[in-house]
């Protein structure tokens, strides 16, 4: 099987300079976990954590620049390559030789023109997951929301729920103060309001009311603060199973709008109408 080859933004990707003469070493993460690609003719790629370790432990993997082994640039049996996984991606250190190509390389880093890597890997047998989903691959196609590092993160603004069934986890709630959150996805929104996001995982779980019960669970959530007069959502305007599901509810339909890429059916629900 012919290695495959990902090209990607190196993150927090530094060069420290040891002592002088000392040489360099290059530091940053090749890779993170839990982020999706850019298009790669049709599909997108998410690396799941673990993807790296049996590699990583058995393996006498290279740096090469441009994928030429005459121009090695370290390697992990003599330990002037590092690699390890950790929560965020796989993370490398790589002590740069005294050569041209190594000096040339460093330069190019500290002034900004190189900025990106490449990995080449084969997948193992069984080793990928294809999710052919169509509400998967319709529920947000344009996003990327870096989950892995999103969770982490706590806001005042922001109430993150988790949707289990027979103790199980299915689904995501998302609580958020529209005027108050960061990027301001909603524009210039008075107080007042709430937004909900919800997402149901796998096909099984759906359809069998898992949905409804969380979404009238955020409702009341909602308005259990007194100064919430109404909530507003945004689902695509193509996805009219989950307009009607909305509707069912009692939200409304307020406008059709784009969220940058994104053609959606904005819907509201005023306390005291919902169903």
């Amino acid at each position: 099987m012919d290695f495959e080859r990902r090209f990607v933004t190196v993150d927090a990707l530094r060069l420290e300079r040891r002592a002088e003469g000392g040489g360099a070493t290059l530091v940053g993460y090749a890779a993170l976990f839990g982020s999706l690609s850019v298009n790669l003719g049709g599909f997108r790629e998410q690396i799941e954590p673990g993807a790296f370790k049996e590699s990583i432990s058995e393996d006498d993997i290279r740096s090469l620049f441009n994928h030429d082994e005459d121009h090695v640039l370290g390697r992990l049996a003599n330990k002037t390559l590092r690699l390890a996984e950790d929560a965020k991606g796989l993370r490398f250190e790589n002590d740069l030789p005294d050569t041209q190509t190594a000096r040339d390389l460093a330069t190019l880093i500290e002034r900004g023109d190189v900025s990106q890597m490449s990995f080449a890997f084969r997948v193992k047998p069984n080793g990928d997951r294809w999710d052919e989903d169509p509400d998967v691959l319709e529920s947000d196609p344009n996003d990327d929301w870096h989950w892995a590092e999103e969770l982490a993160k706590v806001h005042a603004w922001r109430e993150q729920l988790i949707v289990e069934h027979d103790g199980v986890p299915v689904g995501f709630v998302q609580i958020i103060d529209p005027a108050l959150e960061d990027s301001h996805y909603w524009g210039d929104c008075g107080p007042g309001l709430r937004a909900i996001d919800i997402w149901i995982g796998e096909p099984p779980h759906r359809g069998r009311g898992v949905g409804g019960a969380a979404m009238r669970e955020a409702i009341l959530r909602c308005f259990a603060a007194p100064e919430v007069t109404a909530i507003i959502i945004d689902p695509l305007a193509s996805n009219t199973d989950a307009i009607r599901f909305y509707e069912r509810l009692g939200f409304t339909f307020v406008e059709r709008r784009m969220f940058g890429a994104d053609d959606c059916h904005v819907m509201r629900l005023e306390r005291g109408e919902r169903t």
